[in-house]
């Protein structure tokens, strides 16, 4: 190459720089450094992406083998404990004598049927219970006790049960011709899950001269769906706690936890 020409290339190699254009080889090297820039960026977004992919995953899976453990005590959120269900005991009525202090002791048991004296209320045996026991008890005096266990198939049914013996006593009544009937007002025991008394007097009036009072007096005794009912009858009271004081609540108690045993 001659002077001249060396001369010339300087020129034009200095022309385009002056006009703003740069070096190929620069271009070269910038495009280089762009494309590996572009090819680490991607690298890495599919690299978090595929670590989220798996932390999400073992989340979701974490949670379907470990579900929320629920007592077998504790029924679900909104529904309520099932109730106990007890069997008749094999003899669930009291083996006898029973009986009160004075005249009204040492009255003995016989297997009888499940019936009231007094029609006005149910048989034992209509109210609806799965199995029923029954025994009377009878002694010298002219009282007489008759004990019923029943077992009914829920304790729904068994609470029905005690609330019809409990509302058919105001049948009772009997509009006075010889004798004034007085149906005393059921009261509360604490025995079982729910225990009532109540009572009934016929009481001979000016049309009935010379005869006696009669004295019914009724304890009924609740605890799950066993239901036992008792009755004495006589022409007296046993006991000073008039008209109520038959059937306590350790007596009611008593005949409750015979019948289940």
């Amino acid at each position: 190459m001659t002077d001249l020409d060396r001369m010339l290339h300087d020129l034009a190699e200095h022309g385009s720089r002056a006009a703003g254009q740069a070096d190929p080889t620069e271009i070269r090297r910038a495009g280089d450094a762009r494309r590996r820039r572009r090819v680490f960026g991607a690298l890495a977004a599919t690299i978090l992406a595929v670590l989220l992919a798996a932390a999400t995953a073992v989340g979701v899976s974490t949670a379907r083998q470990a579900p929320v453990q629920v007592s077998p005590a504790d029924p679900p959120q909104g529904q309520a404990s099932p109730s106990p269900h007890h069997r008749l005991a094999d003899d669930p009525l009291l083996p006898g004598p029973i009986g009160w202090s004075g005249a009204y002791d040492g009255l003995k048991r016989t297997e009888g049927k499940a019936e009231f004296l007094q029609s006005c209320l149910p048989s034992p045996s209509d109210l609806g219970a799965d199995e029923v026991e029954a025994a009377g008890y009878f002694g010298d005096s002219e009282a007489t006790v008759n004990l019923a266990a029943l077992e009914f198939a829920t304790s729904e049914d068994a609470i029905a049960g005690v609330a019809e013996v409990i509302e058919l006593r105001d049948s009772c009544y009997r509009e006075p011709y010889d004798r004034d009937t007085t149906v005393h007002e059921p009261r509360e025991r604490s025995a079982g899950d729910e225990a009532w008394v109540f009572a009934l007097e016929s009481i001979p009036n000016e049309n009935n001269a010379g005869s006696g009072t009669s004295y019914s007096g009724y304890g009924i005794v609740r605890t799950a769906n066993v239901v036992v009912l008792a009755e004495f009858s006589a022409m007296g009271m046993p006991v000073e706690e008039k008209p109520y004081g038959t059937w306590s609540a350790d007596r009611l108690q008593e005949l409750v936890t015979t019948a289940i045993g």
